[in-house]
């Protein structure tokens, strides 16, 4: 793949992942204004719940993209890519009829023996959560269709389609909350709308995407023996990894009122944005991966490994550390709510800091898949589940949010410690030192100390205006020196100036000249 095509789908990736979080940065206030906290809990519900079936997912979704990418360097690859997506599409639809009928068949359980509430009736809650069965029924194929455009590089288009849907469907729940009824059911009957529509549109658009093969595509049963193994293994994976990043969720959801979850979902979806940092450049290496690893290009697979985890760090560490020491002046600014900032500002600082950890996790986890090795990710996610499991719910009934918060950062810390490490050894061995110093280390140290000297030397941020402009020139201050400490940093800086330095001095002499 061209680098200005990497570059396009990282930009593209970056701009829809960005425009997302902006958009639920925007409208989360209207809806706890509109709905409550308690209602904004069943919501944050309703997102676990989504995370949790995804362990149905069974590897399917990195499997397509990574199968897409690699039958697109495949000559005469067309056929085949067209019957798998067909093949896969049923079973997908079919698990999606399953996910729904649970869901609804839960709903009475879940209103009356699980979520603890105050103001909201059983009744009004069972509604929602049957609602919430419907709208994962029809959003759960989703994921298919964009692993699978994702694998195609696609992701431009991708991209465009879910800015449009995602915008003009919030934008229309927040209408219909406002003049029509201001009730958690409304909310969730758009849900259902909106998922509907996004749903066909990407997977309409990825059939028109798919290359023509000698026919039209079939079931072919024959093609799930080639990929299973992989499928297996990165489903294993995925089903420890929902295991472990909704765990708090769920015994928080059952232990805690719901408006108290309500705040810890609140610093949840703060620290969860960091995603939409990360996010972008994931998605957009890993069909590149792929790629260099069927085309056997270790030299070039190397470069760009290397490069992505730096990139990386100079995207999540300024912003992670400027959240994780001015939390409370971040949610203030946000919910202009003095409670909610007093109630999870703690919680956000150390949901962030894991999350940042997780983030440089993911080019090294996409480069085990690219390669095919799955079990690493597997037996790792397994011990973690064995040991830090218990430890959440100990941590979870002796120190209540902060405790599951905790055991988040304790659980990326050791991943960072322990799967580098074994990674390392069989990939690109000589390089891991590299990884931890120079990719991940010292731009952390440099992102985090900006940040904390920043907060000991300022601590009275009493006029909003204040410390609005603080908080950026801090960011742009420790996203300037993060990227100078990076060997990938310079290289794009000293480009950019490049490209600029020229204009400037052109535009100083035709003034000369113009005098």
């Amino acid at each position: 793949m061209p680098n200005s095509l990497l570059k396009k789908n990282i930009f593209a990736n970056f701009f829809g992942n960005t425009w997302g979080s902006l958009m639920a940065l925007v409208f989360v206030p209207f809806y706890i204004h509109f709905l409550g906290i308690e209602a904004y809990g069943l919501i944050a519900i309703f997102g676990t719940l989504q995370a949790m079936f995804a362990i149905l997912d069974m590897g399917i979704t990195p499997t397509i993209n990574r199968e897409m990418a690699r039958l697109s360097a495949k000559p005469g690859g067309a056929q085949q890519m067209r019957d798998l997506i067909r093949t896969i599409e049923l079973i997908y639809w079919a698990i999606a009829v399953i996910i729904g009928v649970v869901v609804i068949s839960l709903s009475s359980f879940i209103a009356q023996e699980w979520i603890n509430t105050t103001h909201l009736s059983s009744g009004v809650i069972q509604d929602a959560v049957y609602i919430m069965g419907v709208c994962v029924f029809f959003r759960w194929p989703l994921s298919l269709y964009s692993g699978a455009l994702m694998g195609l590089q696609q992701q431009v288009l991708f991209n465009k389609i879910g800015v449009i849907i995602n915008t003009a469907g919030s934008a229309v729940t927040l209408i219909f909350l406002w003049l029509v009824s201001p009730t958690i059911k409304m909310f969730f009957i758009c849900q259902i709308v909106i998922s509907l529509i996004h749903t066909l549109t990407v997977g309409l658009t990825l059939w028109r995407k798919v290359p023509e093969g000698e026919g039209r595509a079939i079931v072919n049963w024959g093609l799930i023996p080639g990929i299973w193994r992989f499928s297996a293994g990165s489903g294993g994976t995925a089903f420890l990894g929902v295991i472990l990043s909704q765990m708090d969720k769920i015994i928080l959801s059952r232990m805690l009122p719901l408006d108290v979850f309500g705040y810890y979902s609140i610093a949840s979806a703060i620290a969860t944005r960091l995603k939409s940092i990360y996010g972008p450049v994931t998605i957009a290496i890993y069909p590149h991966f792929s790629r260099l690893v069927e085309l056997d290009n270790q030299e070039q697979l190397r470069g760009i490994y290397h490069k992505g985890c730096q990139f990386m760090s100079i995207l999540i560490f300024p912003v992670a550390a400027i959240i994780a020491f001015f939390s409370h002046e971040i949610l203030l600014l946000w919910m202009q709510n003095q409670e909610i900032a007093e109630q999870a500002s703690l919680i956000v600082s150390i949901l962030v800091a894991g999350r940042a950890l997780n983030g440089v996790l993911q080019l090294p986890y996409m480069l085990q898949l690219a390669h095919g090795w799955t079990s690493l990710g597997f037996f790792v996610n397994l011990f973690a589940v064995i040991l830090l499991v218990p430890l959440l719910v100990l941590m979870t009934i002796y120190y209540g949010v902060y405790g599951a918060a905790g055991v988040w950062l304790i659980l990326n810390i050791g991943y960072i410690s322990i799967s580098i490490q074994i990674m390392h050894h069989k990939i690109f061995p000589a390089d891991k030192w590299v990884w931890y110093g120079v990719d991940v280390g010292l731009p952390m140290l440099i992102a985090f100390t900006i940040a904390g000297i920043w907060r000991l030397m300022y601590s009275d941020f009493s006029n909003n205006y204040y410390m609005f402009l603080s908080l950026v020139c801090t960011s742009i201050l420790s996203l300037f020196c993060t990227a100078i400490a990076t060997p990938f940093g310079r290289e794009l800086m000293m480009g950019l100036l490049q490209k600029v330095a020229p204009i400037y001095l052109l535009n100083m002499m035709q003034k000369k000249r113009g005098l």
